[in-house]
């Protein structure tokens, strides 16, 4: 996103008087990462990505695989189980509506048998199903209902996974005391009961808590260090890559190298990790975010020896942009759009950044051309559309760049807001895209255009300002962690310009 410093100082002013909370400092080695990261993932979605992964069907799916091959093919305990199975291959899949469907087939049959473990299992992937499908209100009761049959019946195991899932729910909802509650109820179930694979996921939980929410990234280190070893011990590929993934995260900004070996080590496990056909397929899936993110190291690598006048600064910057170039690759190849479209942000700015403008431009409207195959990417559309309608603005093609800036007007109006945050991150975007269109008519000596477009962008501001204050009087930022976020989303913001 590109904002500009007017409207944005002004905002961060007024909401860093309407809460009264630390906001990082202003330093050089934070410019540059707010620089790296604008086009890639807000920590609202590296969070939503952690919580979902939380979630994560593969390993009790490989132990299912293995139940069901030493069962009895023809009895309904197996058939339940088999159901069980189908299903979350589906969940692996990103197919959660076919999977809740299937769950609930294996809980019919769980329940006319009379097997309260089959069915208190049956309901916590129901919860899960309604997790994937963004249906919160679902999940929680149908994992409580679970995590009653587990305390009934007395299965740690299923009372361990069901509190780790809760956890997860609670901690989306910023409810982080109770969310770590959860989890730590959970993580003494899974010592007790020696299941590494759960300590594992559990202590994962607890270092997105602390790093991602909490801001504490010192707590956050010494879980997933603890989680590293316990996914190691139960071979749980998938949660072993995202704890290196999140250890380079809390490395990048103080120890490069070490973040980039790292990242290197996660790699090798994606590419390396797994004889099972299914699971190097869900393996692959996560590559993309790693050669970004890589890519953002060697990035950051490059710009700060670049300061130092280092001779390696260009080389550094040459190898981000291959591993962007490849994460555009295996994006396209495992059809992970929103990745693909990230990727080749990247590949603009380092383009921006060595003068080469007409690549740059090429590369902008092939990302357009990528985030209108998604229906959910409207804020990527729209920030990419703009950035497209500045780089023809910054040309001197005034139509053209008008053009893009309506297109990014009209899909901007589509974004769905769910937060407080999401309002008011939509209104200023919208605020900027319309000055733009009024600066392009004056431009044009188009002036009753432009007047007209200034007044609408002024009408937003002040709106949107009287919104914040409404919040602060209802108390309705109920979170440090959304009180942060609005201070450091927007003060953030005014450290990315567009490189023309």
């Amino acid at each position: 996103m590109y904002y500009r410093l007017k409207s944005l100082s002004l905002v961060t002013l007024v909401l860093s008087l309407s809460f009264p909370i630390g906001v990082a400092e202003s330093k050089t080695k934070g410019i540059i990462p707010a620089t790296l990261t604008a086009n890639t993932e807000t920590t609202e979605q590296s969070r939503g990505e952690a919580l979902r992964l939380n979630n994560s069907s593969f390993p009790d799916h490989n132990l299912r695989v293995n139940q069901v091959l030493a069962q009895n093919p023809n009895n309904q305990k197996t058939q339940a189980e088999r159901l069980l199975q189908k299903g979350e291959e589906l969940l692996i899949n990103e197919q959660p509506q076919a999977a809740l469907q299937i769950f609930q087939q294996a809980l019919t049959i769980y329940r006319k048998i009379k097997n309260s473990q089959g069915e208190g299992e049956s309901i916590r992937l129901i919860a899960k199903a309604y997790y994937d499908l963004k249906d919160e209100n679902k999940a929680m009761t149908y994992y409580e209902q679970a995590l009653q049959i587990a305390e009934t019946i007395k299965n740690l195991a299923l009372k361990g996974r069901t509190l780790n899932n809760l956890g997860s729910l609670y901690s989306k909802r910023d409810l982080s005391e109770r969310a770590i509650s959860y989890y730590q109820e959970a993580l003494k179930i899974a010592q007790a009961i020696n299941n590494f694979d759960l300590q594992a996921k559990v202590n994962f939980s607890l270092g997105v808590e602390y790093q991602l929410a909490l801001g504490n990234s010192d707590r956050a280190a010494k879980y997933y260090k603890e989680s590293l070893i316990n996914a190691q011990k139960s071979k749980n590929h998938d949660t072993e890559v995202w704890v290196l993934f999140n250890l380079a995260a809390i490395n990048s900004s103080s120890d490069q190298v070490k973040a980039i070996n790292l990242l290197e080590q996660a790699l090798l496990i994606v590419r390396q990790g797994s004889n099972s056909t299914a699971e190097k397929q869900i393996l692959r899936k996560y590559e993309p975010s790693l050669l970004i993110k890589q890519g953002l190291n060697y990035w950051l690598f490059g710009l700060v020896n670049g300061l130092n006048k280092d001779p390696e600064a260009a080389i550094q910057i040459n190898k981000a942009l291959q591993y962007f170039q490849e994460a555009v690759t295996v994006a396209k190849e495992t059809g992970a759009i929103i990745k693909q479209g990230q990727a080749l942000l990247q590949i603009v700015q380092i383009y921006n950044f060595q003068n080469q403008s007409s690549k740059a431009l090429a590369t902008l409207e092939q990302a357009v051309k990528i985030f209108q195959q998604e229906n959910n990417t409207q804020i990527q559309l729209r920030d990419t559309l703009s950035n497209l309608a500045q780089a023809y603005q910054s040309r001197g093609q005034l139509e053209k760049s008008l053009t893009y800036y309506q297109q990014a007007l009209v899909v901007g109006e589509k974004v769905v807001t769910k937060s407080p945050v999401d309002i008011v991150e939509k209104n200023l975007a919208q605020e900027n895209i319309i000055t733009s269109i009024a600066g392009i008519y004056d431009s044009l000596s188009k002036y009753e255009q432009s007047i007209k477009f200034y007044q609408q962008s002024v009408d937003i501001l002040t709106s949107t300002l009287k919104y914040i204050e409404g919040l602060k009087q209802d108390k309705k930022i109920t979170s440090e962690r959304q009180k942060k976020f609005f201070v450091d989303m927007y003060s953030d913001t005014v450290l990315v310009p567009y490189v023309s």
